[in-house]
């Protein structure tokens, strides 16, 4: 097989390139497993005021459930927004027929919080900058 010597240029990242790799992804998850992955993006937002204040990103990926971004504004965390916010992430994932959750967050982020709700941790991930490791959990559904 002869190899391509492409030109190769940098370009901000988009929305239309993630699209076009999960295309791409899902497409050769076609060819191989006969199986899309029965992916599905979804996300619970909180307003107040027309202020974005909290949301919580996620997707169903191969009966998993990514919990992909948690935010919340600081001065409402520690007062259960966040744990409805899994909780909706948590029937979603039921309803798309998910059997665990998944989720990473930072050393200085949501390790307790998450571990709270039932997740246990899978791996830590160490050598980030600054001493940062990357936890990894799950939780069955």
């Amino acid at each position: 097989m002869e190899c391509l010597a492409p030109e190769i240029q940098e370009e901000e990242p988009s929305w239309e390139l993630e699209k076009k790799s999960y295309e791409g992804f899902l497409q050769h998850s076609v060819e191989i497993l006969g199986y899309d992955g029965d992916v599905s993006h979804f996300s619970f937002v909180y307003r107040s005021e027309g202020k974005i204040l909290g949301h919580l990103v996620g997707k169903s990926f191969y009966g998993g459930l990514h919990i992909k971004h948690l935010f919340l504004d600081r001065t409402l965390r520690g007062k259960g927004l966040g744990t409805a916010l899994m909780k909706k992430a948590f029937e979603r994932g039921y309803e798309l027929g998910c059997r665990f959750a998944y989720v990473e967050t930072l050393s200085f982020q949501a390790l307790g919080f998450y571990q709270k709700l039932g997740f246990t941790l899978d791996y830590t991930r160490e050598g980030y900058n600054r001493g940062v490791s990357m936890h990894y959990l799950h939780k069955d559904l």
